[in-house]
């Protein structure tokens, strides 16, 4: 699933304020996050990724996850963070239980 925020004009410290809800989450998937910039005109450029394991947001515990990834992969001498709010909400029909259906809500802050 590809999510999309708007773009943010101008800052190096964007603030999206943005909820999402990821309908065809499987349990135990990571979720990569891509930061891009927007260049009118031309193709946008990655300026960095992270990668938010399952491990950190699904302990069993519905307290998800609310802080700070590192951004990978933005050149010699940076050092960005992105924060994120994940929150894991299953929703389980009518026996048989099954995960599929399960939604995923994150918030990129």
């Amino acid at each position: 699933t590809l999510l999309r925020t708007r773009h943010i004009n101008k800052t190096l410290s964007p603030e999206w304020n943005e909820d999402h809800e990821i309908d065809d989450y499987v349990l135990g998937e990571d979720l990569e996050f891509t930061v891009m910039d927007y260049d009118v005109g031309s193709d946008a450029d990655a300026l960095g990724t992270a990668v938010l394991h399952s491990s950190q947001f699904n302990q069993g515990d519905g307290d998800g996850f609310d802080g700070s990834v590192n951004l990978q992969n933005c050149g010699e001498g940076y050092s960005p963070t992105l924060r994120v709010r994940v929150k894991l909400r299953i929703i389980l029909p009518a026996p048989p239980i099954s995960v599929e259906g399960s939604r995923l809500r994150i918030t990129v802050i």
